[in-house]
């Protein structure tokens, strides 16, 4: 009856750990999910403003006379709203891939970004960047332009 009664405590406890351990991986994957939709609503909302000040010419002129990284024309105010609409595309793949979202599709939309983004990255480094992305997020693009200067300017695989 000792015997039968040990096992049942050690089934007890390791129901118990087991209990503990799904309720922390629950509550991670919920901590993980809620940032992952909280940053994809911003994104859309700055995808709606980027497409706005692309679209009215009296805002585009405002945003150029307003860039804090140097004086740029409104042409390059342009090129730089449509690289942001680019870039936040790239942005919620990047953040979800801590979510195991489809990784073939994440990691393709993201290097079909830098690839596209590879021939005027030093303009991207002066005038995009620097307006809120975060340094990991820019670190991962600069490492693959990178690997892009290795294989001789070759384009990084669509998966």
């Amino acid at each position: 009856m000792d015997a039968l009664q040990t096992l049942a405590d050690i089934a007890e406890i390791i129901g118990a750990g087991a209990t503990v351990v799904l309720t922390f991986i629950i509550f991670d994957y919920t901590k993980k999910r809620e940032l992952f939709e909280s940053t994809a609503q911003i994104q859309t909302e700055w995808q709606v403003h980027n497409q706005i000040i692309l679209s009215d010419t009296d805002l585009l002129a405002m945003e150029t006379e307003m860039h804090p990284f140097g004086q740029i024309t409104s042409a390059e105010t342009k090129r730089m709203y449509a690289y942001f609409l680019k870039l936040n595309l790239a942005f919620n793949s990047w953040v979800g891939q801590s979510l195991h979202v489809d990784e073939k599709l994440a990691t393709s939309t993201i290097n079909n970004t830098i690839n596209c983004l590879y021939s005027d990255r030093a303009f991207i480094r002066t005038h995009v960047f620097p307006r809120g992305y975060p340094h990991g997020f820019t670190q991962m693009i600069e490492e693959k332009w990178k690997q892009i200067e290795a294989r001789g300017g070759k384009p990084l695989p669509m998966i």
